[in-house]
């Protein structure tokens, strides 16, 4: 069973091969917890998604999980406020789940 480090590595491998003409990058909140209040300070956010990725007018905000892993209360929250103001957040369990939601955001269709 991947661990959620080896699950997001392995999506953004895939993603920056196959879609270089577009922009996926990382939050790494978990490596600010021990200075929370000087990285608080520059714009950290307890909860954001993993990655964020930039899409021809679209922004989608992704968390990857582990098979059983579940979301923190801070990161529900970010989803809510996320999801209101109109954006898709999505969490992932697999590269399987991440492409689909990546071919779905952009508009492929793996059905043919």
């Amino acid at each position: 069973m991947k661990d959620e480090a080896q699950i997001q590595a392995g999506c953004v491998e895939w993603f920056r091969y196959h879609f270089p003409q577009y922009i996926m990058f990382s939050v790494p909140n978990e490596a600010a917890y021990k200075r929370s209040s000087y990285f608080s300070s520059l714009g950290m956010l307890n909860g954001a998604s993993d990655t964020v990725i930039v899409l021809p007018n679209k922004v989608l905000f992704v968390e990857f999980k582990a098979e059983k892993g579940k979301q923190r209360p801070e990161q529900k929250i970010f989803e809510e406020k996320v999801t209101a103001l109109g954006f898709p957040y999505s969490i992932v369990r697999s590269l399987e789940e991440f492409k689909q939601v990546i071919y779905d955001a952009i508009g492929i269709d793996q059905t043919v």
